[in-house]
C-alpha cells in the first residue's frame, strides 16, 4: 500500500483528547510526519499529547478546545483548518450510551445524537466547503479533486 502524501501537512484529529482519536494523532505524527491539529473537550489531555507527540517525534503540533456538538465549537475548528491550511480530517470524536433502552433518558440521546450527527454533519460540511477553495497539490499529476 501507498504510503499517504501528508508528510510535514496539517491533519485535523476530532476526539483527541482519548482512545481512538489519541492513537490517531500519535500514528499520523511518527508514521507520516504530519503536524495534527488535536480537538478535544478536556485541554490537560490535549496538552499532554502535544507534550508527547513533540518529544517523541519533533512534529508541531496544535490544540484546539472545542466540542463538535456546540456550534461555536464547530465554527471554531473550521476556522483554524482554514487557517493551517489543513490537507487531512480524521472526524474520530463521538459519544455513546451505555445501558439498556430507556426513554428517561432522552437527555443522554439528545447529546449523543447533537455529537455524532448534527455536529458531525455540520461539521464535515464546513470542512468540505474549506477543502474545496484551497489548492490540490498531488504526487499523481493526473489526480483531480472531485
Amino acid at each position: 500500500m501507498k504510503p499517504l502524501a501528508i508528510k510535514n501537512s496539517w491533519v485535523l484529529v476530532t476526539g483527541a483528547s482519548t482512545g481512538l482519536g489519541r492513537a490517531s494523532a500519535l500514528r499520523l505524527a511518527a508514521s507520516y510526519q504530519a503536524k495534527p491539529l488535536i480537538v478535544g473537550r478536556r485541554l490537560d489531555n490535549l496538552r499532554e499529547l502535544q507534550t508527547e507527540i513533540d518529544e517523541r517525534f519533533n512534529v508541531p503540533c496544535e490544540i484546539i478546545v472545542a466540542d463538535q456538538r456546540e456550534i461555536e465549537g464547530r465554527e471554531k475548528i473550521a476556522a483554524k483548518v482554514a487557517e493551517l491550511q489543513v490537507t487531512a480530517a480524521l472526524l474520530v470524536a463521538g459519544m455513546t450510551s451505555v445501558g439498556s433502552f430507556d426513554a428517561g433518558r432522552a437527555d443522554t440521546y439528545a447529546e449523543v445524537i447533537e455529537t455524532n450527527i448534527l455536529g458531525f454533519t455540520d461539521l464535515l460540511a464546513r470542512l468540505i466547503a474549506i477543502f474545496r477553495e484551497q489548492p490540490f497539490e498531488s504526487s499523481e499529476p493526473d489526480r483531480k479533486l472531485g
